[in-house]
């Protein structure tokens, strides 16, 4: 479920920033799900993370098929 909506707000926008989901997020247990989505799609090459220095933002961005 939140692989798909990940998958809805990334392709709307190319880049998403992960700063950019946590007004989105309402829980603590909806952020672990969500970071476990992201590492997920991580593992099965749906997405990069891009985070240009430490500690900087992560963007993510989708891998074109």
């Amino acid at each position: 479920e939140q692989i798909a909506f990940l998958w809805g707000e990334i392709n709307t926008v190319q880049r998403l920033n992960f700063k950019n989901l946590i007004p989105i997020i309402k829980t603590r247990l909806q952020l672990v799900v969500i970071f476990m989505a992201i590492l997920e799609m991580l593992r099965t090459k749906q997405i990069t993370v891009i985070q240009d220095k430490p500690f900087g933002d992560l963007i993510l961005q989708g891998i074109s098929a």
